[in-house]
């Protein structure tokens, strides 16, 4: 009976044994071992590889590949690793035999967008291929990371809506690189006002400005601007100030206007005549 127990403990100890160990195969297995992060940056595209420290890895290698119909190479940085532009294998070994720090950058390769690409740059554009790493106690782990980003600096644009002077308007922006596309985006009201002539709407006097103004023929908005005041008295006709100010003068009574002058000579002549007369009718009288 004992013996029967002792044998179902073993088993069941054994069965535990090769849980935990299948389990933790399968986590050092999830755990990836290297990223790949392909970044476009207007039309020029970036692909870098890093390892990651949580996978414990050592050594490795990989083969570069890339969709010849999107994108052309230009160029590459081992990082002090080897590379063979050839082949595009890469193998990288860390110097001490110990795991590489988390995102360590082993290899960066750079492309040219094609213009004449019938699709869009993706996470595809770029892979890794014949993957082969091992962690600091020889065991592989080859899984890869794929990360992709674009900056969409490269796009067209189609205006759905108008701005206006008082309104915004709307477009659809889509990026030329990876195809991205962003709706509705704002378009600014342009604040540049379509006005129609100025019209008086207060007349100026010599003291007070007067007022003009002038609508936008779009959305109505209204400019208003100073007529500064003229500074000049109203005119009444062509009389002099003194004239329309100032009563007629009156004659001091010593003073004779050229009227009464001609009065008294008129009456001093008839004066003179008659006393003519009288001293030829005198004379007469006597000779008779």
């Amino acid at each position: 009976m004992k013996k029967r127990i002792l044998s179902v403990l073993l088993a069941i100890a054994m069965v535990a044994v090769v849980l935990t160990t299948g389990f933790a195969a399968m986590a050092a297995e999830a755990t990836p071992a290297l990223k790949l992060d392909i970044s476009a940056k207007g039309e020029t595209v970036t692909a870098t590889v890093t390892a990651q420290a949580a996978s414990k890895i050592a050594t490795g290698r990989f083969v570069l590949d890339f969709d010849e119909t999107k994108l052309e190479y230009t160029g590459y940085d081992s990082h002090g690793n080897m590379f063979n532009p050839d082949t595009m294998i890469c193998v990288f070994v860390e110097p001490m035999g110990e795991a590489y720090a988390n995102d360590t950058v082993l290899f960066t390769a750079d492309f040219k967008v094609k213009a004449d690409r019938e699709a869009p740059i993706d996470k595809d554009s770029v892979s890794l291929d014949g993957v082969n790493n091992y962690t600091v106690t020889y065991e592989p782990t080859n899984e890869v990371t794929v990360a992709f980003a674009c900056d969409h600096s490269v796009a067209t644009e189609e205006v759905i809506t108008e701005a206006t002077c008082g309104t915004a308007g709307s477009k659809d922006v889509t990026c030329t690189v990876c195809g991205n596309v962003e709706k509705g985006v704002v378009i600014p009201a342009t604040g540049e006002h379509t006005f129609g002539e100025w019209k008086e709407t207060k007349a100026a006097t010599a003291t007070e400005d007067g007022e003009q103004q002038r609508t936008c023929t779009v959305c109505g908005a209204v400019e208003t601007k100073v007529i500064p005041a003229t500074g000049e008295k109203p005119s009444t006709g062509d009389k002099t100030p003194a004239q329309d100010n100032k009563p007629a003068a009156k004659p001091n009574a010593g003073d004779k206007s050229p009227a009464t002058g001609a009065t008294v000579g008129v009456s001093a002549v008839t004066v003179m005549a008659a006393a003519a007369v009288v001293t030829l009718l005198a004379r007469k009288k006597k000779e008779d």
